[in-house]
């Protein structure tokens, strides 16, 4: 017998094993009931509604999901553990092939298409590769970041010496430029004005000035419990929370009060006494939602968790079928009309028609084609036929059809200097200033003050918060709205006319208007999660929606099957209507038609179909949109959507449901535009946190909740690993409204830090609320408003990763092993280097790494002192037992934020020596400070007041006080309830 096959049986063997192991180990945490399968070993999964699933393992290294009795998902890895393939039952294949030696990576997909990543030695992304043979490149500076982008545009980002960015260089070469200052942030825009955004000393925002007049101050209450914001008009929004949920919203309108159940999720929203429920089963999945009045709408799912019924106002079921490989290909509803879609292996749509047996043609018909980017090239049928073409940035260039050609011409940002026959200019804040002769004029927070609108010449006014409150036609009608706290529109007054609408989450529901011609009812269903509309009920009569495949209804039908509204959608939105015999409100996803202004609510803003583009900038400067605020989906309305007005632009193309192929594009994409315009370009890529972003949409339920929880944790659980613990402990994304922890979940499945503010809009309600209070402050101001959500959010998400995966260590793991190591070394090189410049001798810097001494001490014998001074003075105070720990030099104190040499502290002065904070914790000392009468801080329920600190524990104020002339810097005691993570930096030290 040959010994090495015997130990090569037993190694694989070994791997089965483990992999079974973690599985098993991490869906029982999550609340999962695993059975291992006697005969074959498979684990046999069952969730809290007894949806049953099945993970295998195979010798080869392969691991297959089973959903409902049915094959979902299956991945390889290769002998290191990372991803090496992925297939959908559909056929759809990945390949990840990686190079460590040259630090390349790339993505081939079965089906055609080719996607390449390249990194430094540091395993930073120095360029990403298309299918089309365009790149992305991002090199490194001294003075900043330089991205070269598909066209061949560049974007500069410009750092001080302290890594801040205090410049951005668009491609049309205009600067904004940013001051650092101790307690603000001054931006310097292209066209002169300066936006001032004052930080109070916990870097909350405090005010916002325009060209120096207060625009709007800020207070946040001592336990951070309520959050006011008062404008200059003299508008005010007032946020209430309990924790980190936000329960409580008030505005001159009304008051909004949000309820969660234990897991964090909404299951109520009550405005102005008429409350919205969502009831949901066991899992937490989306049920039902219970109207105002009393209605309920249902959602049931089969044994997969996926939505494939749902009941509306009457009791009638619409009923939903799904391809073998995860898109939602079928619908029926009541009247008979069926819906089917095609979708090729990797999950693009290829063809979608809508029949009618009250018709002998198709409702709708239409075929697509696409590019090797999976962008429509083409789209055929009887009620329209087009071609479309984009150039490398990936931006519609050109659309053709029977009838016409439009060509668009767009210089670098994006913008369309000509669009067929129509010719445009724009300021260098990229602002619309003039369209075919008229003038475009905008008020100071960037919204269009005065200009065309496609019922006429118009002035627009708007609130404190930029939200659009009066429109004024030429003709004399004058259209006005108002909104809730956290930014839905609630009312509409044109005229005489009043309408009153009911919103669950970012979705409505129903619509009351009363006038001169009497009352009207209209009552609106969607597919849970998306914004695709099922059904309107108009004064009790109920309309069925027909989507085409681009997400547009382009068709309705009444009870008996017959066609009463029928229309083809221009590139942009404008609706070019065929059949009107009911009024159809919806355009491009999210927006809604205006009738008495010709333009499109979109939620967040107001969206100009004739232009393209929205009247006021992206309300939170969001990360993955880009540095152009106005335009609409990155220009490209025929492959991704903005049903909120703002966030990152969604994929149309990849369905409802599982599209694995079609989402690594998007995926990559996604990520490119991140790393375009993020500030600290520091975390390298990482193939299962690509894989994972770019199936997250389609697969976990963020397009509709198309695979329940069970499924999705255990199918990204084989697709990257912390991914796994996230998802499967706050449940699949679905529903009318998200929580900030689920947005967290997604975060950590990424492979990503904490979510910027863009990403918090995902989380529907919270998102609306930064959104709505900030109005345009931008991405960096915005997040410090969400700051302590955010930061309870993330470490909900970091909690389950680790519960889910506590055997995490180097020798289990060969890909966190190479990640830990990159940035170690990322971290150490760039930290010596900022040492070294501040004067730092490279023995110190040696005594540091090698835990002999801090950089705050002159030498480990000086140190050694301290450490025996120290064990003493806690003897002395009766708490021999408390854990001391210090920071030296925060390997992040090169970071935006201006922190001062050798040390991590904010301070005023960034020259002046650091402090030398002691963090002491354990039952004696929380047993003292309670004894003492002294509570933690509001603001830091886990730290108590240095102050406190030192009053209870004289003795160790006498410590201080010694050190202090000894060391040349303020010595600190901070009492902390609990120890907290032990430290890890290698400027970090535990002291006894």
């Amino acid at each position: 017998m040959n010994p090495f096959i015997i130990r090569t049986a037993q190694l694989q063997a070994l791997a089965v094993g483990r992999r079974r192991r973690e599985a098993a180990e991490a869906l029982e945490k999550a609340g999962i009931r695993v059975v291992e399968d006697p005969i074959d070993g498979s684990l046999i999964l069952a969730d809290a509604e007894d949806r049953r699933g099945r993970l295998a393992f195979g010798d080869d290294g392969s691991t297959r999901l089973e959903s409902g009795g049915a094959p979902v998902l299956t991945s390889w890895r290769d002998p290191f553990g990372r991803l090496a393939r992925l297939e959908s039952p559909g056929g759809a294949s990945i390949d990840v092939r990686e190079d460590d030696r040259s630090g390349s990576m790339e993505i081939l997909r079965g089906g055609g298409g080719r996607f390449r990543l390249r990194q430094d030695p540091e395993g930073r992304p120095i360029e990403i590769g298309y299918p089309d043979g365009t790149t992305v490149r991002f090199e490194d500076r001294p003075d900043g970041r330089r991205v070269i982008h598909r066209d061949g545009a560049t974007t500069e980002f410009i750092r001080d010496a302290d890594g801040r960015t205090t410049a951005v260089v668009n491609p049309r070469g205009h600067a904004t430029r940013i001051e650092h200052g101790p307690s603000s942030r001054r931006f310097h825009y292209p066209d002169g004005t300066v936006h001032e955004y004052g930080l109070d000393e916990d870097g909350e925002l405090e005010s916002w000035r325009i060209d120096g007049r207060l625009h709007a101050a800020y207070r946040i209450a001592d336990d951070a419990s309520r959050l006011e914001v008062t404008y200059a008009d003299g508008h005010r929004v007032s946020l209430t929370y309990e924790g980190d949920r936000l329960t409580e919203a008030t505005n001159t309108l009304g008051v909004l009060k949000l309820e969660y159940d234990d897991a964090g999720r909404l299951v109520r929203e009550d405005w102005n006494g008429r409350a919205v429920e969502y009831i949901r089963d066991a899992t937490g999945l989306l049920a039902e939602i219970a109207t105002p009045d009393g209605e309920t709408l249902r959602f049931l799912r089969d044994a997969q968790a996926r939505v494939d019924r749902v009941v509306d106002w009457s009791g009638a079921e619409t009923r939903l079928g799904y391809a073998a490989h995860g898109p939602m290909d079928r619908i029926v509803f009541p009247n008979g009309v069926e819906a089917r879609s095609t979708f090729d292996e990797i999950g693009r749509c290829m063809s979608t028609r809508t029949t009618s047996p009250a018709s002998t043609s198709p409702l709708v018909d239409a075929a697509y084609t696409h590019d090797p980017c999976d962008r429509v090239v083409s789209a055929h049928g009887p009620k329209a036929s087009r071609r479309f073409e984009y150039d490398a940035e990936g931006r519609l260039v050109r659309v053709q059809a029977a009838d016409s050609d439009v060509r668009y011409q767009l210089d670098p940002m994006g913008n369309a200097v000509r669009a067929g026959a129509s010719t445009r200019a724009y300021d260098p804040l990229d602002r619309l200033a003039t369209i075919d002769g008229s003038k475009v004029a905008y008020d100071e927070l960037g919204g269009v003050a005065s200009g065309p609108t496609p019922k006429g010449p118009a002035r627009f006014r708007y609130n404190g918060q930029g939200q659009l409150i009066e429109v004024a036609l030429a003709d004399g009608t004058t259209a006005r709205y108002a909104y809730d706290p956290i930014g839905r529109r609630v009312r509409k007054t044109v005229g005489e006319t009043v309408t009153e609408y009911t919103w669950a989450g970012v979705l409505l529901l129903s619509e009351k208007t009363l006038g001169p011609d009497g009352e009207s009812r209209r009552d609106h269903l969607f597919l849970p999660g998306t914004f695709q509309p099922l059904a309107m009920r108009v004064d009790g009569r109920i309309y069925r929606h027909h989507l085409d495949g681009s997400g547009f209804p382009s068709s309705m039908s009444d009870d008996e099957g017959r066609e009463v509204w029928s229309a083809v959608l221009e590139p942009y939105g404008e609706a070019r209507i065929l059949v009107e015999e009911v009024e159809n409100p919806w355009r491009l996803p999210g927006q809604s038609f205006d009738p008495e202004t010709g333009l499109h609510y979109n939620l967040a803003r107001y969206y100009h179909p004739a232009w393209g583009r929205y009247l006021t900038p992206d309300p939170l400067r969001s990360d993955g949109g880009g540095l152009n605020y106005y335009i609409y989906a990155q220009a490209d309305p025929i492959n991704k959507a903005d049903p909120t007005g703002e966030i990152v632009p969604v994929l149309i193309a990849m369905g409802v449901g599982l599209a694995v192929g079609a989402a690594i594009g998007a995926g990559l994409e996604y990520y490119r535009q991140r790393e375009a315009v993020n500030e600290g370009r520091q975390s390298e890529v990482n193939t299962d946190a690509v894989i994972a972003q770019g199936i997250l949409g389609g697969f976990v339920g963020a397009v509709g909740g198309a695979v329940g929880a069970l499924a999705a944790a255990a199918a990204v659980g084989i697709v990257g690993g912390g991914a796994l613990g996230a998802l499967i402990t706050v449940g699949a994304v679905e529903g009318a409204a998200g929580s900030v922890a689920e947005t967290c979940a997604e975060a950590a499945a990424k492979g990503e830090g904490p979510p910027s503010a863009g990403d918090l809009l995902t989380s529907g309600l919270i998102g609306g609320v930064i959104g709505a209070v900030t109005a345009g402050i931008g991405g960096v101001i915005a997040s410090k408003l969400a700051r302590r959500s955010r930061k309870a959010a993330q470490e909900t998400a970091e909690a389950a990763a680790a519960k889910v995966r506590p055997h995490n260590r180097p020798h289990d793991d060969p890909i966190s092993v190479r990640q830990r190591e990159n940035q170690q070394l990322r971290e150490n090189g760039t930290m010596e280097k900022d040492l070294a410049e501040r004067g730092v001798s490279p023995e110190r810097i040696r005594w540091m790494q090698n835990k002999e001494c801090p950089l705050s001490f002159d030498n480990p014998e000086q140190y050694q002192q301290f450490q025996k001074e120290l064990k003493e003075a806690l003897k002395e105070s009766g708490i021999e037992d408390a854990t001391a720990g210090m920071k030296g030099t925060s390997t992040t104190f090169y970071s935006e934020n201006p922190k001062k040499p050798l040390g991590h502290h904010f301070d005023a002065d960034p020259s002046a020596p650091a402090d030398v904070d002691i963090d002491i914790s354990g039952p004696s000392v929380a047993a003292k400070m309670e004894e003492a009468g002294k509570a933690p801080s509001a603001k830091m329920p886990h730290i108590f007041r240095s102050e406190d600190t030192n009053q209870v524990f004289p003795k160790l104020q006498e410590f201080a006080e010694k050190w202090e002339k000894e060391l040349g810097r303020e010595v600190n005691f901070i009492g902390m309830t609990d120890p907290g993570p032990r430290p890890t930096d290698p400027s970090d030290f535990l002291l006894n």
